[in-house]
């Protein structure tokens, strides 16, 4: 499609091919637009195309961050260019979805206290010019999300669920939905959109990670805008007292879990708080007696097909806590200063506590830390978590499994689920491969 107009007072020529759009000598990559539209000035033939775009700032500085480019260029088939384009976006490689209705969660009093600054300065502008209509929910208190979308009646109304917080709001999603009867079916037609608005935001980083876009509110808010449903594991957790849960980021004992909670009374520092609770607990260093027991997953090279079936198979020969786990397991018992249980590549924004371990891989990584390994190495693990050279120390552990149980053989510790205190005690998960859906860059 070819075309003339008017762009800051010059007469340009326009065109639109499979991947731009070129105005005079520059262009917009489809890719890096959300959305466009077409304005006319009252009582005048004069008409505007306006499109709205987020490239990748350029130069040995900019990280890979997006920057907002909006060009307006003036032209008398304004209307046939807006349609075009929407359609271009909505198809092809653009990677846009369809105009769509967005519930939008958002929690003020998550980390710093930031969420609903960034939904209004940020989530808001771009999901109106990606053409999207929205429902906006601010939580009121803990459970607040939960409960809503476990009797919502009404879920099929829209196209995903945007969250703007930290890991804890979406946890609270995760066992809301986890409760409904319907549960496998929004799970898998809902997704969720997920834009770092709380502390640690493990899964946002995650997900940027995975779709190569830099870490920031705009940049997740884009992958909102932009992106395509793809699969996210669930762990099914059962817990001591009966307590049921679903994961989606990570179980920890001993002292991440420890940082985590703990950390909780210096909330209003933000990420901050989890260097001061790691400086504090590498100080004090703990060590827990307990038995580790885990299902080893099949090579890492084995195809999804493989890995799937492996898990149905243990998910339908799970044991109950009380009952031994089968002989196929691996069981060691020790005294261990961590026990980690990673879903996602990252832990936090700036732990990526599992490096290479996508998203949907159907597998847990259980990183483990044995009281024997040296102070230091500790240290120097934890120092090299921001870029995942933990991985390369001698002492950590790492075991690919389908499933786990912990037990303490302590009557205190504490547990972090997706950075959420849980009842202490036996504990177990297994893996449920693609039971949720996110939003990133690279869904199919």
């Amino acid at each position: 499609m070819d075309g003339k107009a008017r762009y800051r007072g010059r007469d340009v020529s326009i065109r639109l091919t499979a991947d731009r759009f070129e105005y005079g000598n520059k262009f917009l990559l489809l890719a890096d637009c959300v959305g466009c539209r077409a304005l006319r000035e009252a009582s005048s033939p004069r008409c505007w195309l306006e499109i709205f775009a987020y490239p990748r700032a350029t130069g040995c500085c900019a990280g890979g961050e997006r920057a907002a480019k909006h060009v307006t260029i003036e032209t008398t088939t304004a209307t046939q260019w807006d349609a075009t384009i929407k359609e271009r976006l909505r198809g092809g490689n653009s990677g846009s979805r369809p105009t769509n209705n967005v519930l939008c969660l958002v929690n003020p009093f998550g980390g710093p206290g930031l969420a609903v600054g960034i939904f209004h300065g940020v989530v808001e502008p771009m999901l109106r010019q990606a053409g999207a209509t929205f429902t906006l929910v601010v939580t009121e208190r803990a459970g607040h999300a939960r409960d809503m979308l476990r009797d919502a009646a009404d879920l099929d109304a829209y196209s995903c669920v945007a969250i703007v917080g930290g890991d804890g709001l979406l946890f609270e999603c995760v066992q809301g939905i986890g409760a409904r009867p319907d549960a496998d079916v929004v799970f898998t037609s809902l997704p969720f959109g997920v834009i770092c608005g709380g502390s640690g935001n493990g899964l946002c980083k995650s997900i940027l990670h995975a779709s190569g876009e830099a870490y920031s509110p705009l940049a997740a808010a884009f992958v909102v805008a932009k992106g395509r449903p793809a699969a996210l594991d669930l762990g099914r957790v059962a817990a001591t007292g009966g307590r049921r849960y679903l994961s989606f980021l990570s179980m920890a004992w001993a002292i991440t879990a420890d940082i985590d909670i703990e950390s909780e009374r210096w909330r209003f520092l933000g990420s901050t708080r989890f260097t001061l609770g790691a400086v504090v607990r590498l100080v004090w260093l703990r060590a827990y007696p307990g038995r580790l027991s885990f299902l080893p997953a099949p090579p890492e090279d084995a195809a999804a097909t493989a890995v799937a079936a492996a898990a149905a198979d243990a998910a339908a020969s799970m044991p109950s806590l009380e009952v031994p786990v089968p002989s196929t397991w691996t069981t060691v018992e020790d005294r261990f200063v961590m026990v980690w249980a990673c879903q996602t590549s990252h832990a936090s924004h700036d732990l990526h506590s599992a490096p290479g371990l996508p998203l949907g891989s159907g597998v847990f990584e259980v990183l483990v830390i044995r009281q024997h390994v040296p102070w230091l190495d500790v240290v120097a693990m934890f120092l090299a978590l921001e870029d995942g050279g933990h991985v390369r120390r001698a002492g950590l552990e790492v075991h690919r499994c389908l499933a786990y149980r912990i037990e303490p053989l302590t009557e205190a510790g504490i547990y972090s689920l997706d950075g959420e205190g849980i009842e202490y005690g036996p504990v177990q998960a297994v893996v449920k491969p693609g039971m949720a859906r996110v939003l990133t860059l690279h869904g199919p």
